[in-house]
């Protein structure tokens, strides 16, 4: 071998290398690939308490607008006007399910009404309500 040759790929001692070593490039993708798993998991966090949230805030209009009719209907005496009790309603494309408890308090003039909505999953309601409401009103004379 001729040490001449050898010579000739030699950096002069001013010229620096140019470019990035292997282990160098490896160290930035992975820092790049870390950083997007954590900005991955933030946004798909955020987009699940999003529809849990959606699904809280149907659940109050529903048991809001629930709680309106039930109580028009006790204001308005109309002998046709069935009670109900226990319903399903369809918002938005999902099902829930309104149930309607009555508790009659000590004093005999009031009960107390709690209010309680479910997403209906495959025909059942889920265990947990998705907003409840306690309400009271006066007994009426006809019970």
């Amino acid at each position: 071998m001729n040490w001449r040759n050898v010579r000739r790929f030699r950096r002069a001692p001013g010229h620096h290398r140019r470019g990035f070593t292997l282990i160098e490039m490896m160290v930035a993708i992975a820092v790049v690939a870390i950083a997007a798993i954590a900005v991955y998991q933030s946004n798909s966090n955020a987009l699940r308490v999003q529809a849990s949230l959606e699904q809280v805030t149907m659940g109050h209009w529903i048991l809001m607008d629930q709680i309106a009719k039930h109580h028009l209907d006790e204001i308005v005496d109309d002998p046709n006007a069935q009670k109900v009790r226990d319903s399903r309603v369809y918002q938005a494309g999902q099902e829930y399910e309104v149930n309607i408890d009555t508790i009659t308090l000590d004093s005999g003039y009031v009960e107390m009404l709690e209010f309680s909505v479910y997403l209906v999953v495959d025909g059942n309601p889920q265990d947990r309500p998705l907003k409840s409401a306690l309400t009271f009103q006066p007994i009426s004379d006809d019970q």
